[in-house]
């Protein structure tokens, strides 16, 4: 990141003096690293949650994506969807998808459908 230091300007208030500085982000900037290594993490760990035994019978990946509360307990009460079908399908739906924000904060029994 290089400053420019025509852009930057002091201000005085009172006996305090502020360095005052206009800067432009870019996409560059605010697309880093780290945010990648969050969203692997965050899909390795929903990928565990969705296995079916024992969290993906409770719906424990659908919490950790966000959905609505009635979401999880539609798994328990149905046993993980028919049986852990719906859990097992959602593991590898989620193991095998690059971007998983599309699951993120969605409210349909079956996720992946649109």
């Amino acid at each position: 990141m290089e400053i420019d230091f025509s852009k930057m300007s002091f201000v005085q208030s009172s006996d305090t003096l502020f360095l005052k500085m206009d800067v432009a982000v870019t996409d560059s900037i605010v697309k880093s690293s780290g945010t990648d290594k969050e969203q692997i993490k965050k899909k390795f760990i929903s990928a565990l949650f969705a296995f079916p035994f024992p969290l993906g019978f409770m719906g424990a990946h659908r919490v950790m994506l966000g959905t609505k509360p009635w979401v999880p307990v539609v798994y328990v009460a149905t046993f993980g969807g028919c049986f852990g079908v719906l859990p097992l399908i959602d593991f590898f739906v989620i193991t095998f998808t690059k971007d998983i924000e599309q699951f993120e904060n969605n409210p349909n029994i079956f996720m992946w459908l649109k």
